[in-house]
């Protein structure tokens, strides 16, 4: 039987690199931040919530996927969910793990209307990631 590679929950592996990124920072916004694939409610003062959507396989080794980025900080601070959003994003560009082999910004931080006053900011990614042996 031929070796079999799987492709591994990509979001899940983005999540458990960015958690202890973020929590090794010294900035007070870098700080409680949750990662998730799903919103929860209700939703923390700081998320970061990834959302695969779709790609495509480069080769038996390697598939490249768009991944939806979104930031939100505390209630009205303007200033922190820019900061924030611009950590995470320069966080991922450095992202090398026996899974994603690389991030390219597709999209940089833009803003995201909030109706409720919680700021978020809008970040879209490609990221090449490798299968693995099952």
């Amino acid at each position: 039987m031929p070796n079999l590679l799987i492709r591994r929950a990509l979001v899940l592996e983005l999540c458990d690199y960015l958690r202890p990124a973020l929590a090794a920072r010294s900035e007070p916004y870098a700080q409680g931040v949750k990662c998730a694939r799903t919103v929860p409610n209700p939703r923390p003062s700081r998320l970061v919530q990834f959302a695969n959507r779709g790609g495509y396989r480069v080769n038996a080794s390697f598939s490249k996927s768009l991944i939806d980025v979104n930031v939100w900080a505390a209630l009205g601070d303007e200033l922190e969910a820019d900061n924030l959003a611009a950590l995470v994003t320069a966080l991922l560009e450095q992202i090398n793990t026996p899974v994603i082999a690389d991030v390219q910004v597709t999209t940089y931080p833009q803003d995201v209307a909030a109706d409720d006053g919680q700021p978020r900011r809008f970040v879209r990614l490609t990221v090449t990631h490798r299968a693995m042996p099952a």
